[in-house]
């Protein structure tokens, strides 16, 4: 008999000691009067004193209530409140009349102080009554794609119905998304429904991700029936190419422009084809990251943000080219036309030396003309230098100056006369020098000169190049 008055003890303790409670909830009726197709409202604040977020749920046993709450609860921060609508809808088992209605706020994964039981009044006013007034009472149903492609636009229903018969003048319903927002004002007849269909045209450059739709119902100034859907805007990006060609002599100019034309960031390479002897004469405002001259193309690696474009200019130049060829060709044209038609060149060798140096020497003189003009009345000229004496010597094949002129000190000058010299004709004179003095070292010829008149009438002069001669060169 002791044991149990113990045990019994023991109990009387326990369930006399405080339950800490770890969430508290208050409430405040917006609307508690109803009839039976409506729907009860209150204000409702749930705190959270446990130093750990929790999981919130909302409902009822009462088999003659749905329960409903807006925004949507699932979690509460740690020390932090959350405030919501909650609306008690009868349903067909539901009975007229003053009642309590007990609806739950607990958390599942919780103990004993992580539930409230809330007894809430409601009053349900019988359809029997001599002079009934509803209440605006229309249920919003949103029909939305969960993905939304920018570039198709939208198209979203809205499903309305007037669950009372209330003659509904001058109803207003609002849409608005941060990408797009519309209204329209309706009326609704005793107990009508009908749908209606709203397009947007959206932003092709509207940002990818999830956004929200905020549908709110007014009667006058008051909501009567608010939905917040969340809906997403499909990522997607694609590099649109324009080019703009300018032609010009021997010069093409492209203007590419490439332009990100998506809502998100695109890394992708632009190639353009292009051989390796185009390359030699092309340049370009951008400098490509690549030249496959195998695959025949260039390449530039472009990362560009949503909307943004570049501009890459590439011109194919032939100009520089064409001129040099040009240049080229007038300098070989105006060599050609200019140049003397007759040519002189100077050669020698040594026909008499001995250990102490040179003594005598052979000049050839190289008459030609290289023209296919006849040249006539041709002089020509040529030194010997004081240090020599001119050999006169009468010889079959050789042509002997018309004139010898010699000068003490500048030594002397042979003159031979020529009528004509045919065309390509070529004429070799030849003589001979013997020096005064055995010359050691080298002998230096000056250069031979020839005077003719051209086709045109005009003189002409030609010298021959300067000859060095020596011992061992």
């Amino acid at each position: 008999m002791g044991k149990k008055l113990l045990v019994l003890a023991i109990l009387i303790i326990l369930l006399s000691l405080p339950v800490y409670a770890k969430i508290s909830v208050t409430s405040q009726a917006e609307k508690s009067n109803i009839y039976m197709d409506e729907q009860a409202v209150f204000k409702v604040t749930v705190r959270n004193h446990d130093p750990n977020a929790k999981t919130i749920n909302v409902y009822t046993t009462d088999l003659r209530w749905y329960v409903d709450v807006e925004p949507e609860v699932t979690t509460i921060k740690a020390n932090s409140d959350i405030n919501f609508d909650l609306m008690l809808v009868p349903n067909v088992w539901a009975q007229p009349g003053s009642q309590i209605v007990k609806v739950n706020v607990e958390d599942p994964n919780g103990g004993s102080g992580d539930k409230v039981v809330l007894e809430l009044p409601v009053f349900v006013k019988s359809y029997d009554s001599a002079q009934r007034e509803y209440s605006p009472s229309i249920e919003v149903i949103v029909t939305i794609p969960e993905v939304v492609d920018p570039r198709e636009g939208l198209s979203l229903d809205v499903y309305l119905r007037n669950r009372n018969k209330r003659d509904n003048q001058d109803l207003q319903i609002t849409l608005s998304s941060d990408l797009f927002s519309d209204n329209k004002t309706l009326s609704f007849g005793p107990l009508e429904e009908r749908t209606e269909k709203f397009l947007f045209d959206i932003d092709n450059a509207a940002e990818a991700g999830e956004h929200q739709l905020q549908v709110n119902l007014f009667s006058g100034d008051r909501i009567i029936n608010r939905q917040s859907i969340e809906y997403n805007i499909l990522g997607y990006s694609t590099f649109v190419v324009q080019d703009d060609i300018t032609e010009a002599l021997f010069k093409e100019t492209t203007e590419y422009t490439v332009k990100n034309e998506g809502n998100i960031r695109k890394t992708d390479n632009f190639r353009v084809s292009m051989g390796f002897l185009q390359r030699l004469f092309t340049s370009f405002s951008v400098r490509p990251d690549r030249f496959d001259f195998g695959g025949s193309y260039i390449e530039w690696e472009l990362d560009l943000a949503p909307m943004e474009e570049v501009n890459i200019r590439v011109v194919r130049n032939f100009r520089p080219t064409i001129y040099a060829i040009l240049i080229v060709i007038v300098t070989v044209m105006m060599y050609f036309i200019y140049r003397s038609p007759v040519i002189l060149k100077k050669e020698s060798v040594i026909t008499g030396s001995s250990e102490d140096g040179i003594s005598e020497l052979k000049v050839l003189l190289h008459l030609r003309n290289r023209g296919p003009d006849l040249i006539e009345n041709l002089t020509l000229t040529d030194l010997i230098p004081s240090l020599g004496d001119y050999v006169d010597e009468k010889r079959v094949g050789t042509l002997s100056p018309s004139k010898v002129i010699k000068h003490q000190q500048k030594g002397t000058l042979l003159r031979w006369e020529f009528e004509a010299l045919d065309p390509f004709e070529e004429r070799i004179i030849t003589y001979r020098i013997k020096t005064k003095m055995t010359v050691v070292g080298g002998f230096n010829l000056p250069p031979g000169k020839i005077r003719f008149v051209t086709k045109k009438g005009t003189e002409r002069i030609v010298r021959s190049n300067r000859f060095l001669l020596g011992l061992g060169l």
